[in-house]
């Protein structure tokens, strides 16, 4: 009986010794697994920071490069600034000097930045005008429209007399009233540089013989049309004339014709009203 007991104990201390080292074993398979696990975990880590860091120093990079070409841009134009304020300032100076020895008037530098500066603009070209080497702002004064064009109604006029004015009854475009057709004329409403043009298909004219108009302005001859029957001949006349000149386009000889209905016409235009002159008090 004492012997089984004996026995029993044994047996129970066999187990249970056996029992704890597979728990120490167990356990420390346990440590050496997350151990090896901190050790990966902080190689991660690491490898992550040093990422970091790489991308960090590009961007530090290409932030330090946009910088530099900022400042070379701002320093370009800073220059460019400077260069075009000198040209303005040279521009002034070259004004004033221009307009004191013209008009005798000394301008403000204000007044004549003004006028670099609207000079400067795309517009600021067709704006000013120069006259006399006075440089000025636009006109004053309001243009007057003035044009004109106009043929015959019927296809053939003959039997034309010496110095005869050409008629031209069918009027197509008559801005200003300016042009009379029952009379042939135009006549000049203000002063001004003014364009005019004709074109003149003639008839009637015997072998080897010439038909001959001309423009007449104020009973003075311009621009002479000389062609044979059935040519055409054209007249383009720029000149100058005073509120009230009439002109006219005169046959020259005797008995011939033209054709009409728009292989005849004459037509005109004012291309540049001139200045109102204004009576200076005291002089």
């Amino acid at each position: 009986m004492f012997r089984i007991l004996v026995l029993s104990v044994v047996i129970f201390l066999s187990e249970n010794v056996y029992s704890l080292s597979a728990k120490d074993v167990y356990m420390k398979d346990m440590f050496e697994t997350l151990k090896e696990m901190i050790v990966a975990g902080n190689a991660a880590n690491e490898a992550k920071i040093v990422a970091l860091e790489a991308e960090f120093k590009e961007r530090q990079k290409a932030s330090e490069l946009e910088i530099s070409a900022l400042k070379q841009k701002i320093e370009s134009l800073e220059s460019d600034f400077k260069s075009k304020e000198l040209a303005m300032q040279d521009e002034i100076n070259t004004l004033r000097s221009t307009i004191k020895s013209e008009t005798g008037d000394d301008f403000s530098e204000q007044q004549i930045k003004n006028q670099v500066v609207d000079d400067q603009k795309p517009q600021g070209l067709s704006n000013r005008i120069k006259r006399q080497g006075i440089v000025r702002n636009s006109r004053e004064f309001p243009e007057t429209e003035v044009a004109f064009y106009a043929t015959h109604h019927v296809s053939q006029v003959h039997h034309l007399g010496n110095n005869q004015v050409l008629p031209f009854q069918l009027i197509v475009t008559n801005i200003g009233n300016a042009f009379n057709n029952n009379t042939g004329s135009f006549v000049a409403p203000v002063d001004g540089t003014y364009v005019f043009h004709a074109t003149i298909l003639a008839i009637d004219a015997a072998t080897n013989a010439h038909f001959r108009a001309h423009f007449d302005i104020n009973g003075s001859t311009y621009s002479v049309f000389f062609v044979t029957s059935y040519d055409q001949s054209s007249q383009m006349l720029v000149i100058e004339l005073k509120a009230s000149d009439t002109v006219t386009i005169r046959n020259d000889y005797t008995d011939f014709g033209v054709f009409g209905k728009h292989h005849t016409t004459f037509s005109g235009f004012l291309l540049y009203e001139h200045s109102p002159t204004t009576a200076v008090v005291g002089k």
